[in-house]
């Protein structure tokens, strides 16, 4: 069975751990055959009108989601959020929302257990809390914490498979699998992108460095080890598991619908007599 959706995609949007524009995500998705792609990025939805605009244009179906960032226990974790419906987005705006009024822009278990509505959730990639916990042997964490979110989202939480050529990848997720299905958790199968082409790996060494505030020269465990966080034909996406394939395919048919109206009417604009509607704006930056 072959992958046709990508469920945890970032754009240049989630600033500073991406590099891609969403157009050229959906264009690159598009000529390696996958039908959805889904942004997700980091604690916003800029990208969203871009995404649908260009999947309008080659046919794929937009998803729309982000990635927020949870505070467990004075760890962080990231969980991947999918709307299935124009309500659903909005529970994610205002989850976002809520996120931006902290100065760390976290949120709380209990915070997202009150914000639920048309919303599915992916245990996220490799530094998602199911991984992280059972790498580091905290097996009960693991467990609440996966049980409290089963509680709250019923069918709608997803435990994420992803493979990224590092070492161990197939045993993490043989044993994620065996985690989910031992607590009743469905899997899917999900690479995380964080650029179009393999190409552009150093750009988004370099721009993560930034963020980190260190230089090209100075190891860290965030630094990415290879390429492949590309988008690469669904062939080479090595997951053995088509329940968790077909999970990903299935999904993404539940997570389509219409956000935008036919037509977007913007609001008029004034610009004064000697200025077109660039320099205007650089004068206002000024």
């Amino acid at each position: 069975m072959r992958l046709t959706a990508l469920l945890n995609t970032h754009s240049y949007f989630s600033f500073g751990t991406a590099c891609s524009s969403p157009s050229t995500l959906v264009k690159q998705a598009a000529e390696l055959g996958y039908r959805h792609i889904a942004l997700t990025d980091t604690l916003g939805v800029y990208g969203m009108v871009e995404l649908i605009e260009a999947c309008k244009e080659t046919g794929l179906k937009p998803i729309l989601g982000s990635t927020l960032k949870l505070d467990y226990e004075g760890a962080v974790y990231p969980l991947v959020l999918l709307a299935s419906s124009k309500r659903g987005y909005q529970t994610l705006n205002d989850l976002i929302s809520l996120a931006k009024l902290n100065e760390d822009e976290l949120i709380t278990l209990s915070t997202l257990e009150a914000h639920t509505t048309d919303l599915h959730v992916l245990t996220g990639g490799r530094k998602g809390f199911l991984n992280q916990l059972i790498g580091q042997k905290k097996i009960s964490k693991a467990e609440y914490l996966l049980k409290a979110l089963k509680s709250s989202f019923q069918n709608r939480l997803w435990v994420q498979l992803f493979y990224d050529c590092y070492p161990w990848d197939m045993r993490r997720a043989r044993v994620l699998r065996a985690f989910a299905h031992a607590h009743g958790v469905a899997t899917v199968a999900v690479p995380e992108i964080r650029y179009v082409t393999p190409d552009l790996m150093p750009l988004y060494d370099t721009l993560l460095c930034g963020r980190l505030g260190i230089t090209l020269g100075t190891p860290h465990k965030d630094r990415p080890l290879n390429n492949c966080q590309a988008i690469y034909d669904a062939s080479q996406f090595p997951i053995p598991y088509e329940d968790a394939v077909e999970n990903a395919n299935q999904l993404a048919e539940l997570l389509c619908f219409e956000l935008l109206p036919d037509r977007l009417t913007p609001p008029p604009a004034t610009v004064p007599d000697g200025y077109d509607a660039d320099s205007y704006l650089e004068s206002l930056c000024r």
